[in-house]
């Protein structure tokens, strides 16, 4: 059996606010501008639904990717993500507006920065419930 020894560094240098960025959305600058970003918006849909409602953007993204189309699981069921967008503190309002004219059977994550803060907090858009005419859901 081998030793592993670890050294511990002794001059802890404080952690920048690039880092920080680069650890959490890499290299990522807004799409519009190319400046840093504040907010992240990520446009899902479920498999099923995409290849039914969608077949040339399932087609596409399969062309895209090679053949293989990243999904992941959700408790709604597989889902594929169809775009993502990163954008700064001026562009924001046009992207949030963009991200609103998703389709109903998509799912919106919007993952913003606070101001002056590093901590992220994720955002769930609900899917629009349609209601009857006399004002209840169904």
């Amino acid at each position: 059996m081998s030793n592993v020894h670890v050294r511990k560094s002794r001059a802890r240098k404080p952690i920048t606010d690039k880092a920080v960025h680069k650890a959490a959305w890499g290299n990522a600058k807004c799409q519009i501008c190319k400046g840093p970003p504040v907010i992240q918006i990520r446009v899902s849909m479920l498999l099923k639904e995409l290849m039914q409602k969608e077949p040339t953007l399932f087609a596409s993204l399969g062309f895209l990717t090679g053949g293989r189309i990243p999904t992941f699981e959700t408790t709604y069921g597989t889902m594929v993500c169809v775009s993502e967008v990163f954008a700064c503190a001026k562009c924001r309002k046009d992207a949030e507006k963009a991200a609103a004219k998703a389709p109903s059977c998509a799912l919106v994550e919007i993952q913003q920065r606070v101001p002056n803060s590093w901590t992220q907090k994720t955002i769930q858009v609900p899917v629009a419930v349609k209601s009857e005419p006399n004002g209840v859901a169904r």
